[in-house]
């Protein structure tokens, strides 16, 4: 139990809710080892895969806690406290949530305070931000692998998650995310989480029917179950699709953007993410996907645009790239793997007559599969049918 003398004379409610600090936010009491160290399961989110797991603290404070995820098999996200948001459940340092304001993890179904020794100080601070847990490493470390174990349990229970992003403007990301979806052999969940696009079911041709948007998502009120969502989704084929319409409200989209399709992705087979490159909510979208496939056309500009997105926040993820053609200035995939340090895992053209087929072919409905050019096609069956191998495009 904490040490009551180094507090004011506490009321009832404080003196219960110290009592289940000290017994509920360290792993089997004040310390727990061995067999006695169960893992806490995931709270109210726990019907939804977690894909990766949001961390909060300097990187010099977390290689202990780095290489129990990677022994558990257990991608973490490093984020900043801003980002808190668009995530239910988190680690942080002590140091860290120091500087943390409670408004900023009051929403959290779990929080872990990770430090060297469980203080009363570190309750006080575990208390202000209504953490679930506490615990002291090394001596907890057996407890928070388990931990971490049950997490990975949880995400090798979802589905294959794909995000596409382009490097710059025009890219084609969105038009490519649609043929990837398109070609998928399962049911599969298209997601427009750009909200600075003119929408996917624009790109798709199926504007006018009727379905949920976003905006509809967020209106709803009280929980509605995983299938009842995607059922009330446009469609095109076998393909469900959770689009921005004309007159959403897309600045206070990003509070539920994570949740909404993490719980979504785990209603389907395949999830297909159109990812924005400049909204703040990106790299916490990014940590859900098993793949990111960035598209950089193979021009100048483009290179400078694609190397400003591959900043700090997306470094640590499954990112492949791939390069698009044709190169007015000469510029190879080697070239672009030089430049952005990172391996080409494939390439494809898009001659200018393609590109006028392919917008002419959106507008008379044919949809993006139909209308797209045999190279983009072929790309987006082979990622769609089985991911690219390290090697490169097969």
């Amino acid at each position: 139990m904490l040490d009551q003398s180094l507090h004011a004379p506490p009321s009832r409610s404080t003196r219960e809710t110290t009592a289940a600090l000290a017994n509920g936010l360290v792993p089997g009491g004040k310390r727990a080892t061995g067999a006695s160290a169960t893992p806490a399961q995931p709270l109210p989110l726990s019907e939804t895969p977690l894909t990766s797991v949001a961390i909060l603290g300097d990187d010099t404070d977390l290689h202990e806690v780095r290489e129990l995820a990677a022994a558990a098999e257990v991608s973490l996200l490093h984020i900043r406290p801003g980002q808190l948001a668009h995530h239910a459940v988190a680690l942080s340092t002590l140091s860290a949530l120091r500087e943390v304001s409670p408004r900023h993890t009051r929403h959290l179904t779990e929080l872990v305070v990770l430090t060297d020794a469980a203080t009363t100080e570190c309750f006080e601070t575990a208390l202000r931000h209504r953490a679930t847990k506490v615990v002291a490493l090394p001596s907890d470390a057996e407890w928070l692998l388990a931990y971490l174990v049950t997490l990975g349990e949880h995400k090798a229970a979802t589905s294959r998650v794909i995000g596409v992003l382009g490097g710059c403007s025009g890219a084609g990301a969105s038009a490519l995310a649609s043929a990837i979806a398109l070609s998928a052999t399962s049911q599969t969940l298209l997601i427009d989480a750009d909200p600075l696009s003119g929408g996917l079911d624009l790109l798709l041709g199926i504007e006018d029917h009727d379905g949920m948007r976003w905006d509809n998502l967020r209106a709803a009120t009280g929980a509605l179950p995983t299938a009842t969502i995607l059922a009330a989704l446009p469609a095109l084929q076998r393909v469900r699709v959770l689009s921005f319409g004309r007159t959403d409200n897309r600045r206070d989209w990003a509070d539920s953007a994570v949740s909404t399709t993490e719980a979504l992705c785990a209603g389907v087979s395949t999830c297909v993410i159109d990812l924005s490159r400049e909204h703040a909510v990106t790299p916490s979208l990014a940590g859900i996907c098993h793949e990111i496939y960035v598209i950089v056309p193979r021009h100048v500009r483009a290179l400078a645009a694609s190397l400003h997105v591959l900043n700090d926040d997306l470094q640590h993820l499954p990112l492949h790239i791939i390069t698009r053609g044709p190169s007015p200035s000469g510029i190879t995939p080697a070239d672009v793997a030089a430049y952005l340090d990172r391996e080409v895992r494939g390439d494809y053209t898009t001659s200018p007559r393609q590109e006028t087929r392919f917008v002419r072919g959106i507008e008379r409905g044919y949809g993006p599969l139909v209308s797209a050019g045999a190279s983009t096609r072929r790309l987006a069956r082979t990622i769609a049918r089985n991911p690219l191998s390290p090697g490169g495009m097969a």
